[in-house]
């Protein structure tokens, strides 16, 4: 019995201090330390490439991670800015005798500015949209299953290289989950614009390199987390 009690005991206090809350912090010269998850999760790599050039439709951009600051100019309107990284890899297991696997990787980096307004205020609930401007580089390597004795001109790998920038909006909220901690999330529209190369290695022959057209795409990102400690 006086378990049960305890387990009752440390349910009503996580349950305190998970969900209860505590008071937003939006005023003028509030600042805040930004922790940011899932950024640009489900974009491909063929979004960046016109119909000649996509030698390959799976390969999507790293899910990127981001450390940042927000801070208050004036009440409820914010600054931010991030440092966005991010890489994933994947290889494809090939059961048939002779042949490689097949592998990708993509790796980006890059920065981003925004602002925030907030509209809702109640509690512990913090409501806004907001804007940005980013810039981000990102290079992938695709590299396709292959018989191991290969003939001499097979492509072996793909090599990109694409630097974008991209403007747009999002909705988001902020719940303080403690005294000067928040998690949040957001939700984006994009605009990407930009440029790159791709790189063609050939076995036993000489590499191919092209320059790819501009790019110009609009998309939806996977809803984005942010963890932030007020300061």
């Amino acid at each position: 019995m006086n378990k049960f009690f305890k387990s009752i005991l440390i349910l009503i206090s996580l349950y305190y201090y998970t969900f209860a809350g505590a008071d937003v912090m939006n005023n003028a010269g509030d600042k805040a330390l930004l922790f940011r998850f899932n950024e640009l999760a489900n974009l491909k790599i063929s979004s960046f490439l016109s119909s000649e050039e996509k030698y390959f439709d799976d390969i999507y951009l790293p899910s990127f991670k981001g450390i940042g600051v927000k801070y208050y100019f004036s009440n409820n309107l914010a600054g931010k800015g991030a440092f966005l990284f991010g890489n994933n890899s994947s290889t494809q297991k090939v059961d048939i005798g002779g042949y490689s696997d097949e592998k990708w990787s993509s790796f980006g980096a890059g920065i981003e500015f925004g602002i925030q307004s907030d509209l809702v205020k109640s509690g512990s609930f913090l409501g806004y949209i907001g804007g940005m401007l980013g810039f981000i580089y990102l290079a992938s390597t695709y590299e396709p299953s292959l018989p191991i004795n290969r003939s001499r001109g097979t492509i072996t790998n793909y090599d990109l290289s694409l630097t974008n920038f991209n403007l747009g909006g999002n909705l988001g909220f902020e719940y303080f989950i403690f005294e000067r901690i928040s998690f949040g999330a957001e939700y984006r529209f994009t605009i990407f614009s930009g440029s790159g190369s791709i790189e063609i290695t050939r076995h036993n022959d000489s590499k191919i390199k092209s320059d790819l057209p501009s790019s110009f795409s609009i998309g939806f990102d996977t809803i984005s987390f942010i963890l932030a400690a007020y300061f």
